[in-house]
């Protein structure tokens, strides 16, 4: 906070980031000085809750080795505590308090989420939600519970550390001037990319597509080697 008069007694605050916690506390304060201290200009931030702001993790990039029906309760976890999503149609079932988010359904090209209620004469909901839809979902979760998510730089990193003993023929092969310098992928089941750029002029970037398995292998074999510790896969 900045003060623009000085003041002849002492000043003790508490701050939070919860707007209803503050009003509680300037509620129960008793300091005789408080209304006078409060007529100055006081700047403050409000930090974002990290149960609801998941901004950091949107910033990064996971990567998902497991089959995407293996998230889906985590899934489902998430969207039950978290306040929004950022997809309308489950934020409008949330406000709605008749209703909870009990189950996620693949389905060939997508996937259901059905929120039931146990009011008699209310009938369930359903959301169509897409594999893009649960890999923004995915990306918006803390990362305690990502079990079986691997950060994007942690594997370039790693996977730069013993580049030429992979035993991946199609990283093993290539130039020794090259080095990874990013691993994608587009949704929680599909491929890897991996982009490798040379610091030699004229040799062109190189990109090598592995399917789920065959990363979880490789990092399976380092970590036999203990050159990295693998999560838990259920």
């Amino acid at each position: 906070m900045s003060l623009t008069e000085d003041y002849n007694f002492p000043v003790f605050a508490r701050a939070s980031s919860d707007a209803s916690e503050c009003l509680q506390l300037i509620a129960e304060a008793d300091t005789p000085n408080l209304t006078r201290a409060s007529s100055y200009s006081v700047e403050s931030t409000i930090l974002p809750s990290t149960a609801d702001n998941q901004a950091d993790n949107l910033q990064k990039t996971f990567i998902f080795l497991d089959s995407i029906e293996n998230y889906t309760l985590a899934l489902l976890k998430f969207l039950t505590a978290v306040k929004s999503t950022g997809i309308t149609e489950i934020d409008e079932v949330k406000k709605d308090g008749r209703y909870l988010l009990q189950k996620l359904i693949p389905k060939e090209e997508h996937y259901i989420l059905l929120a039931e209620t146990a009011y008699m004469d209310t009938k369930p909901i359903s959301i169509t939600l897409t594999n893009d839809d649960l890999y923004l979902l995915l990306l918006k979760m803390p990362q305690e519970m990502l079990e079986d998510g691997y950060s994007a730089e942690d594997v370039v990193t790693l996977l730069n550390k013993s580049l030429g003993q992979l035993h991946i023929s199609a990283l093993d092969k290539v130039d020794s001037s090259y080095q990874i310098t990013a691993v994608a992928q587009n949704e929680p089941s599909g491929p890897v990319r991996i982009k490798l750029v040379s610091s030699q002029t004229g040799l062109n970037p190189i990109e090598v597509s592995l399917s789920r398995s065959e990363l979880f292998d490789c990092l399976k074999s380092l970590s036999q080697e203990e050159k990295f510790t693998l999560k838990h896969f259920t």
